[in-house]
């Protein structure tokens, strides 16, 4: 009895429940607009011009604030994705595979 527990403690993929039937949801088409700064393309279908305008300076900002203590630039554009909520963000294409409730983010280096 110890040998098994041991052994599904080593290997813990084997208990993991299947991965069938856990498909990332789509519920709507996103229509993007892209928004082009000095450093950044944001990707967004928000409605709201103010706060794009107010987070397109808070993002050069922050890349001002970047270049100043990392002494590093980036060689392109950036891209940004923004979404109005948790749901709309779980059902991106950006990345594979399932994304929690808990993420609040993500930041993938080979897209």
């Amino acid at each position: 009895m110890i040998l098994i527990i041991l052994f599904l403690h080593i290997f813990p993929e084997i208990t993991r429940p299947q991965y069938f039937g856990r498909n990332k949801p789509g519920y709507k088409t996103f229509k993007y607009d892209v928004v082009h700064t000095p450093n950044f393309e944001m990707y967004h279908y928000l409605k709201n011009d103010t706060f794009m305008t107010k987070f397109t300076s808070w993002a050069e900002e922050w890349y001002t604030m970047h270049q100043q203590v990392f002494k590093d630039t980036f060689p392109d554009k950036n891209p940004l994705i923004l979404y109005t909520n948790h749901s709309d963000f779980q059902q991106t294409t950006a990345i594979s595979g399932m994304i929690g409730t808990t993420t609040g983010g993500v930041t993938e280096s080979l897209k």
